[in-house]
């Protein structure tokens, strides 16, 4: 059928593509080809674009975990969730002090196994990126030093042979615990940080070469690409700089908002960037210190934040939404690795030396106002939750899922869309009124991705109406323009909070090209008998931006079905109007050699719910019912299951491409009831009759005494409580009580305690399980939480059974407070009901998850 009529529209969003962009270079520096050769003969390597493996590019997605911050019972579980999310790799701080608190006292048991941590992440496939130190920060006491080397050790990061040969003791330990871990021993630590934020380039280099000599031999030596390298920093420096960026920043001393608007825009000079957001750990405001890739060098992240923390002088409240609208920017401006700090927050190891206090503020693990060295950061004494995707305690929050959509896009388009440049428009949008977007291409006669976004943490951004876009040739250029949607098309509305990336004249099997698509690209699994190719509407709301794909298809390639309408526009056939349907194809076309290859379309809402997971020897997709996390071990599914998110009756297990069966728990096979689209269904168990309900109740032991006036610290910084000054807490007693009845099996239990006051900790005995300093959180996402079972394998299970007690300490917080010394968005504070300061409990929540786990018949 002939076209439709063009509709009346504005000017299209407009940039100009070279008809092909600048090959890559070579690295300035040579590295060791032997150390980046497994021996299965899978060879790293890298070039001024991207990291490669076997000569291919590779677009890793790697997220922060700190293994002595996790319990080592939970390392597998979270290091599954971790992967499920859609990443590849794990960046670990290894921090001196939870190893060698006291002097020539290795600890490498229990949680500070680096060992066994290690290879669990090689045996579940995650790549490792080790960040050794000497010195990381990260939060950490002394930024990891150990107090002994603050007075024996001489000038500390520095090449003072006194340090050096402190540093060598540790780093020997570290290389007997990693000892043929290394990719070219068959194991997962690919990449090695030496220390971290220094301009001292000569010092990393002796760190490396002492590294080196101790049997420390990663493929890749890395730094911090900030701060800017002193005077004499060599072209052909050799390791890898890696960057980073946050959306606001805890660390600043400044009674008002210091977050990074610039980190929700696009740049026009990607490759350099003014780190607002991350400039103001000495001077309270946003700054100008920033960073800037060196030429040659790929633009590869390790520290892009994954959430923020809250510090006691500071109390940062982020939303879901912040982050993963933040990180497509970078990938936007040009990024071909993403680094997330943190992915998992962390629950923070004990002292093993100051055993009669361990738990008091004076001498936790963590950073505090208190500690002999550093910056001195007030952070609670053991939560490092940080917001993160997987919080202290593996919750997976919202982002948790978002960020995953993007993770999908990569995980089966990153080496196309590593091969790419950032091509942004010009002027490129830096307002909140003009639509914020940009242009990776590898030409206009290659493939292109639009970037979009209109979401803005704290600043809601207006709905954009009347857009298109077009990707037009130079001058010079031979391409023909690219109209994104068809120029015959209504153009469209994205709405405030949405960010994207659709592709364009992206080749998807041989003789299909798709020309544009107004919906995120999406999993592909194209090695099998019957590929398919998946794609996420774009909004929630199809009315203002409905989907529509342009396919431009050889000779001999025929549509075999389809559901859409089609139209047939300059050569391209055009589909609109498609049916929201999850799992069967909007068409089906076959090539001119008789493979088939399907697309489909998810629902935004259910977009975030794909899983990705190879079984059997093949990638599939995986689509659980509502509230159901996707885990693979092997051939291992294991489901984890929240009892608060929607139910339905019956519930299936989606698999494409179908397996031949699933072993239930209890040894029968189930095999697929029928073909929903493409996907197979598997009926699965129901666990929530099973579930042993968890009543929680508190009674008041002691009422506070009167609130404290917050002194400052040496750093000008509101000093968190002392240890005297927690004996002014409430307290209460907070007993569980169980339903009758067994525990199912495998349950987690988690208890929410929604509170208002100035900080609060949760004890069981004389074991500090959590602190927290409120941060208006509510009790769904980001408030206090404990994780019974999370930390039951060192707790003897504390919490799990009838009549257990926890103890709950709540300092209260002045309404003084918040207007002098603690910074808390002022749309956020509690009401003080005409008092000076509020303390309460308003509510204790039980939180669950339930696991059942599956194992696949190929």
């Amino acid at each position: 059928p002939p076209p439709p009529p063009p509709p009346p529209s504005g000017a299209p969003h407009t940039v100009q593509i070279p008809d092909a962009v600048p090959e890559a270079t070579l690295l300035p520096f040579k590295f060791d080809k032997t150390a980046a050769t497994s021996p299965s003969g899978d060879v790293l390597g890298a070039d001024s674009r991207s990291l490669l493996l076997n000569n291919e590019r590779m677009y890793p997605v790697s997220g922060e975990i700190h293994l002595a911050r996790v319990p080592a019972a939970q390392w597998r579980e979270q290091l599954m969730r971790m992967k499920a999310g859609g990443l590849n790799m794990v960046a670990v701080y290894v921090f001196w002090i939870h190893h060698e608190e006291a002097q020539s006292q290795f600890n490498f048991t229990g949680r500070r196994n680096v060992r066994e941590f290690m290879q669990i992440a090689g045996e579940l496939k995650l790549k490792v990126l080790l960040r050794a130190g000497p010195w990381d920060h990260g939060e950490c006491r002394n930024g990891g030093h150990p107090d002994w080397v603050l007075t024996q050790c001489g000038r500390l990061r520095s090449t003072d042979p006194k340090y050096m040969n402190c540093v060598k003791g540790w780093y020997g330990a570290l290389a007997e615990q990693t000892k043929g871990l290394y990719w070219s021993e068959g194991g997962p630590i690919i990449a090695v940080q030496v220390d971290n934020e220094t301009s001292d380039w000569k010092y990393l280099l002796a760190l490396k070469e002492l590294a080196l000599s101790l049997g420390i031999n990663p493929a890749f030596f890395t730094k911090t690409g900030w701060p800017s390298p002193a005077a004499g920093y060599p072209s052909d420096y050799p390791m890898l700089p890696f960057f980073g960026g946050y959306p606001d920043n805890f660390w600043s001393n400044t009674m008002g908002p210091v977050w990074s608007p610039d980190s929700y825009m696009f740049s026009p000079d990607p490759s350099v960037r003014t780190e607002r957001n991350a400039s103001a750990q000495n001077q309270g405001e946003r700054g100008s210190v920033g960073w800037t890739v060196p030429e040659g060098y790929p633009w590869l992240d390790v520290e892009i934040g994954g959430g923020m923390a809250a510090a006691y002088n500071r109390r940062v409240h982020m939303d879901s939404g912040d982050m993963p609208s933040m990180h497509l920017c970078d990938v936007g401006d040009g990024v071909n690795m993403l680094g997330y700090y943190m992915y998992h927050g962390g629950n923070n190891p004990h002292s093993v030396i100051h055993t009669n206090n361990r738990d008091a503020p004076e001498t936790t693990l963590q950073e505090s106002s208190f500690q002999p060295a550093g910056a001195a950061n007030p952070m609670p004494s053991i939560s490092y939750d940080f917001f993160a995707p997987l919080g202290e305690f593996g919750q997976m929050r919202d982002h948790y899922h978002e960020m995953r959509r993007l993770h999908l896009f990569v995980e089966s388009w990153g080496s196309v869309l590593a091969s790419t440049v950032p091509v942004p428009p010009a002027p490129i949008p830096a307002d909140n009124t003009s639509l914020r977007w940009t242009v990776r291409s590898q030409g206009l006669n290659g493939a292109s991705f639009i970037f979009v976004n209109n979401y803005q943490r704290i600043d809601r951004l207006a709905d954009k109406t009347m857009v298109r876009f077009e990707l037009q040739p130079t001058a010079n250029g031979t391409g023909r323009p690219i109209s994104v949607p068809s120029v015959h098309s209504p153009a469209l509305t994205i709405r405030a909070g949405l960010w994207f990336v659709w592709p364009v004249n992206l080749p998807l099997v041989t003789g299909v090209t798709l020309k544009w698509a107004t919906a995120q690209l999406g999993p592909a699994v194209l090695n099998t008998g019957y590929p398919a190719i998946f794609f996420i509407q774009t909004d929630y709301d199809s009315e203002g931006l409905s989907a529509e794909f342009g396919l431009e298809l050889d000779p001999g390639v025929t549509i075999v079905q389809t559901t859409a309408n089609v139209t047939v526009e300059d050569g391209v056939h055009v589909f609109r109007n498609l049916p929201i349907d999850c799992e069967h194809p909007f068409v089906t076309v076959q090539t001119a050699s008789g493979k088939p290859l399907s697309l489909v379309l998810k629902q935004n809402e259910s977009g975030d719910g794909i899983y990705t997971a190879e079984l059997a020897g093949e990638m599939r997709v995986i689509y659980p019912p509502s509230g159901t996390a996707v885990l693979v071990d092997g051939s291992s599914v294991q489901l984890r299951l929240d009892p608060a998110a929607p139910q339905i009756s019956t519930k299936y297990l989606g698999v494409f491409p179908p397996v031949t069966a699933l072993v239930a728990p209890n040894g029968s096979q189930i095999h697929p009831i029928s073909a929903d689209g493409i996907f197979g269904l598997y009926p699965i168990n129901d666990p929530l009759p099973d579930l042993k309900l968890m009543y929680p109740f508190q009674t008041m032991v002691s009422p506070a005494a009167p609130p404290r006036d917050v002194p400052k610290a040496s750093t000008g910084k509101a000093r968190e409580p002392n240890a005297t000054e927690w004996e002014g807490a409430a307290v209460y007693n907070i007993t569980l009580q169980f339903s009758q009845g067994p525990h199912p099996p495998l349950t987690e239990y988690i208890l929410a305690i929604d509170y208002v006051g100035d900080a609060a900790r949760v004890y069981a005995g004389d074991r500090l399980l959590t602190d927290n300093w409120y941060s208006a959180y509510s009790v769904a996402q980001g408030g206090l939480e404990v994780g019974l079972s999370y930390l039951a394998g060192e707790t003897g299970g504390a919490g799990l059974s009838a009549g257990d007690t926890l103890t709950l300490e709540i300092l209260p917080l002045k309404q003084s407070s918040l207007q002098t010394d603690v910074y808390l968005q002022s749309g956020l504070w509690p009401d003080f009901d005409g008092k000076d300061s509020v303390q309460y409990v308003h509510q204790l929540v039980s939180k669950y998850t339930l696991y059942t786990n599956y194992t696949v018949v190929a």
